[in-house]
């Protein structure tokens, strides 16, 4: 099985991207990309193709960041808004479905509590 393909932001996406949503620095583009690429495709974050330029890490952090700013969500927005119609039910779809596959893969279950040395 092949890994899933990449996808790159054409310029002219990311500057309405960073003209839309202010708080998005320009250096944020690779992280970004790697966001979009790990909620598309239901990877972990520690599987994260080194092609990005940045660790899996970073982008985990910026995506942690970004959803406790409640800034993912504009710029998924955007970056949807930027995309043909075609492109947008696509890219719709393939949200939709990475975020179901993330879901059957880890569920809604808790962290178990552990126990402490008195039990």
């Amino acid at each position: 099985m092949s890994a899933p393909e990449i996808y790159w932001l054409t310029d002219d996406q990311w500057d309405t991207i960073l003209l839309a949503v202010p708080r998005v620095a320009v250096r944020d583009r690779r992280v970004f990309e790697a966001i979009l690429h790990v909620l598309s495709t239901a990877m972990p974050w520690h599987d994260l193709p080194e092609d990005f330029g940045i660790t899996y890490r970073t982008a985990w952090n910026r995506y942690q960041k970004w959803q406790q700013e409640g800034l993912l969500d504009p710029v998924l927005q955007v970056f949807l808004r930027s995309c043909t119609p075609t492109e947008q039910r696509l890219w719709t779809l393939r949200l939709q479905e990475g975020a179901r596959q993330r879901a059957i893969k880890h569920g809604t279950r808790k962290r178990p509590l552990l126990m402490s040395a008195e039990n």
